[in-house]
């Protein structure tokens, strides 16, 4: 349990984010995800905390790709893959205002996600920054913007052997109702845990 909670730890910084540079792009409406690999990030949209609430709380994301951030601001060609397969579909459900649980795989070389765990939250809507508390550890995270069903985060993962962070972009994909109650039943979770998301 140590193992999988310690790459939990790392995880909870790959799905939030962190910050957004000066040299970063504005978006138009109707933003692509893919469209925009390999061009710079885009820049950060302002997210009130009625809009956070309407918008991501109550919804569960799925990670869809995890690129590293390059030292001019412009996405990695490939996708981010140190994070393991563990990290690989994983998803976050926003339950309430506090309240999030995280499902992920077993081990890499599962296939469906079978283990969860849950973690309170705060939203400071002065910077999109959602705050968790892991092992005494606070993560700050910022959300760049919510279009529809694609949330864009950034997050620091580590450092390099040079000392500088990695800073990872992730696209998320917010998921249907039958396919959270899906991965409620494969982590052996009753329907009444799953209810919380309809208050």
């Amino acid at each position: 349990m140590r193992r999988k909670l310690g790459r939990f730890g790392r995880l909870l910084v790959a799905v939030l984010a962190v910050a957004c540079t000066a040299s970063c792009n504005a978006v138009d409406n109707g933003f692509s995800f893919n469209s925009y690999w390999g061009r710079q990030v885009p820049c950060k949209r302002e997210l009130t905390r009625a809009e956070f609430h309407e918008q991501v709380v109550g919804r569960a994301w799925r990670s869809m790709a995890i690129r590293e951030v390059m030292p001019d601001s412009t996405y990695a060609g490939k996708d981010y893959e140190r994070l393991g397969a563990q990290v690989a579909a994983s998803v976050i459900f926003f339950i309430t205002d506090s309240t999030a649980r995280l499902f992920m795989r077993k081990d890499n070389s599962s296939t469906k996600l079978g283990i969860h765990f849950d973690v309170r939250y705060t939203y400071d809507e002065s910077d999109n920054t959602v705050i968790t508390m892991y092992r005494n550890v606070r993560h700050s995270t910022e959300i760049l913007f919510v279009e529809g069903d694609d949330m864009l985060t950034r997050t620091t993962s580590g450092r390099k052997a040079d000392g500088t962070a990695v800073l990872l972009l992730e696209h998320n994909k917010a998921i249907s109702f039958k396919e959270l109650a899906q991965i409620n039943q494969d982590c052996q979770l009753g329907w009444e845990n799953l209810e919380e998301a309809r208050q």
